[in-house]
């Protein structure tokens, strides 16, 4: 026979537990939410890592955190105000260095 003590102590290690996979869930959302602030381009990637970490009791939230507040470094590549002419000319020239490489560089061509 169970006493209203016992129901009141059930009840408060379920309440937390709860609590504590709560914080858990939320602490690895940190970096996710470090990585969107900051308008890092890999806060997608981010998010899904901090999930991984989850599921590997925490192994990879350091690299994650670490990950999120990195500088990011971006290409400064505009190709917004190249017409699409210029940009096939481009790609007819790297094609045709490439080209030119590979045949000096594979002696079966000779």
């Amino acid at each position: 026979m169970t006493t209203g003590f016992e129901l009141i102590a059930l009840g408060i290690l379920l309440m937390g537990l709860t609590v504590l996979v709560y914080v858990l869930v939320w602490l690895h959302g940190i970096p996710h939410q470090i990585a969107v602030n900051n308008h890092h381009p890999h806060a997608s990637a981010i998010h899904v890592a901090c999930w991984l970490s989850v599921f590997t009791l925490h192994a990879l939230w350091p690299l994650v955190y670490l990950w999120a507040i990195m500088p990011s470094k971006r290409l400064a590549v505009d190709v917004n105000h190249v017409s699409d002419d210029a940009l096939l000319q481009r790609i007819a020239a790297l094609e045709l260095q490439m080209s030119d490489m590979t045949r000096k560089g594979n002696p079966a061509n000779d």
